[in-house]
């Protein structure tokens, strides 16, 4: 069912433009509230179904840049000579960067679906894990006993080193006197 032009430039595009225009605090997204992660992904699909997009404008006399919806909906449903606050730069990039990633999403996982075989066409593969030899920092192998050795000695704390010495590191701020050592001192 299709509606009239009339009714959507009268109805819907006035409030569409309001609702187009989040009032996000110009914060990094991972610090967004619930509520504010809810209406940034609501307009970003309602961006989507609609077919909306931001478009990047520049003016030649004074070098500057602005984004401007596409299609341009201000046009049909404001007033001319009336200005309006313009939308903070920081939530028009913050919705373009979320549309982007949303469309490439949504097409990667359409094309993740036409190339998945269905489950008629799978052949049964045999689940077969290799296992792969334990290796060091330096990518030698290193024997099993040895790790078993190492893991029994770290659960009862009794790790040393070949030599005598060992130094055990207690996190945390210290007044003690300090006084130079040398290495000679230890041997």
């Amino acid at each position: 069912m299709r509606y009239p032009i009339k009714v959507a430039l009268l109805d819907v595009l006035p409030l569409l433009r309001i609702v187009l225009k989040p009032h996000l605090r110009p914060v990094n997204n991972q610090l967004y509230s619930i509520e504010e992660k809810e209406e940034l992904c609501n307009v970003v699909s309602l961006f989507l179904s609609f077919g909306i997009s931001y478009r990047l404008e520049s003016n030649s006399s004074d070098s500057s840049h602005s984004y401007v919806l596409e299609p341009d909906i201000e046009q049909l449903v404001v007033f001319p000579g009336i200005d309006h606050p313009p939308q903070l730069a920081s939530t028009v990039n913050t919705l373009i960067r979320e549309i982007h990633t949303e469309r490439m999403r949504k097409s990667g996982s359409l094309q993740d679906s036409a190339k998945k075989p269905t489950q008629s066409s799978k052949k049964a593969v045999p689940n077969v894990v290799k296992s792969k030899p334990a290796l060091d920092f330096f990518g030698r192998a290193v024997e099993k006993s040895k790790i078993k050795d190492v893991v029994k000695k770290k659960k009862t704390g009794l790790l040393v080193d070949v030599s005598n010495i060992w130094f055990k590191y207690s996190e945390g701020y210290s007044n003690a006197i300090r006084r130079t050592v040398k290495v000679k001192e230890f041997f």
